[in-house]
């Protein structure tokens, strides 16, 4: 995460800015000898990238239009010829590059091996680019677009599709499944410092619904409709509190044996109100 909140780099209220932590490929910048962003390889490689993604996360990503823009050293912020509008992924510019913390602006394969990576910004003639170098370094003057280097894709995040950020490095917190599975989240907050692992909505399962919830102050007893059904397919809760996540618990497997009720214990010390809010969803829980 480079950005968050209209903090950081490309970033806007209400949704974050990402970055790939590896690289994708080596491909020319262009293969037509000019420094043109928006028909470039460079950007329509994002194409191909963007089809494994899930509903979820596709749903997640906002659009971006990288304006037009001419060389200005390490200030140049746009792009070579027309802009390129209703990108999903796209490299950043000079300007956001110089931005980056030096030791984000290092790039690793799978193998561990650091790589020079495009960016989007034209260079110091038509038909050269900017990048940055193995060692992070960005070098604003450009290399002849003709070159195959790495791609490193960054995009925005809606953060209203986002249901639950969680550490990369360990995942969710809390392993036990049942009705008293909810448990306090550290209250650490979202920052460039570690990777992140995000819980999005997604709208592949808006049929799910909850049909019926009686509640007390020490439990909530519901049944629900429509959940997907599977070996890592689970009911979970959250306990919101003034739009901030405090508790999270996975509830119940949605096996093949699947029932439709459940009790959810909740946590001494929480009363359920206006601003103290549960909320339960149907999600696929993968690994780390």
């Amino acid at each position: 995460m480079i950005g968050y909140d209209g903090d950081g780099i490309v970033s806007a209220d209400g949704n974050m800015t990402l970055i790939y932590d590896d690289m994708y490929g080596a491909w020319q910048f262009n293969s037509n000898n000019s420094n043109y962003y928006k028909n470039s390889t460079a950007l329509q490689m994002a194409i191909g990238e963007i089809i494994p993604y899930s509903v979820a996360e596709k749903d997640a990503i906002l659009r971006r239009t990288l304006t037009s823009g001419t060389y200005s050293g390490e200030t140049t912020d746009g792009i070579a010829g027309p802009e390129a509008e209703n990108t999903i992924l796209w490299q950043l510019s000079t300007a956001e590059a110089f931005m980056l913390d030096d030791s984000l602006r290092v790039a690793y394969r799978y193998n561990g091996s650091a790589n020079k990576w495009w960016l989007s910004s034209p260079g110091s003639s038509s038909s050269v680019a900017a990048y940055v170098d193995e060692a992070g370094e960005v070098i604003y003057e450009g290399m002849d677009v003709a070159t195959y280097l790495y791609l490193r894709y960054a995009c925005n995040l809606d953060l209203s599709s986002v249901i639950l950020a969680s550490p990369a490095t360990g995942g969710k917190p809390g392993s036990t499944v049942g009705s008293s599975s909810l448990i306090l989240l550290p209250d650490a907050p979202m920052s460039t410092d570690i990777d992140w692992k995000l819980t999005l909505y997604d709208s592949s399962r808006s049929n799910f619904a909850v049909k019926e919830m009686t509640l007390t102050s020490e439990k909530a007893t519901i049944s629900y409709s429509n959940a997907k059904v599977g070996a890592n397919e689970y009911i979970s809760a959250i306990i919101v509190d003034n739009g901030k996540v405090v508790y999270y618990g996975r509830i119940y497997n949605v096996d093949a044996t699947s029932n439709d009720g459940m009790e959810i214990d909740i946590p001494q010390g929480v009363t359920l109100d206006s601003d103290t809010q549960l909320y339960v969803f149907n999600e696929q829980v993968n690994a780390n």
